[in-house]
């Protein structure tokens, strides 16, 4: 069986933390996380899990934006290859470790 375990950092790449909002905006973090443009980050993960020559049964992401605009997105993309999210999906938006 073959598990890949990555941080995706919340699809904010190298540059931008989660939690470096919630310090600087509190609660209104999550409005101002969501401006980021992410796109090309969600779809190198994507791109990167795509282009494995040796495709993993089990794909953990930890610090996933979960009920994001980039979330759902990635979910969808994901289910083209085969991968079913299996974690929880709560109702809130916390950054938590997923399974597919």
């Amino acid at each position: 069986m073959k598990i890949m375990n990555l941080n995706i950092n919340d699809f904010g790449g190298t540059a931008n933390h989660r939690e470096e909002y919630k310090k600087n905006f509190n609660n209104k973090y999550l409005v101002e996380w969501d401006k980021l443009y992410k796109s090309p980050n969600v779809d190198g993960i994507f791109q990167y899990i795509e282009d494995l020559t040796s495709k993993p049964d089990i794909i953990v992401l930890q610090e996933f934006d979960i009920n994001s605009k980039e979330a759902t997105y990635f979910k969808g993309k994901m289910e083209g290859l085969g991968y079913k999210l299996a974690s929880e999906n709560p109702s809130k938006r916390p950054s938590m470790t997923v399974f597919l």
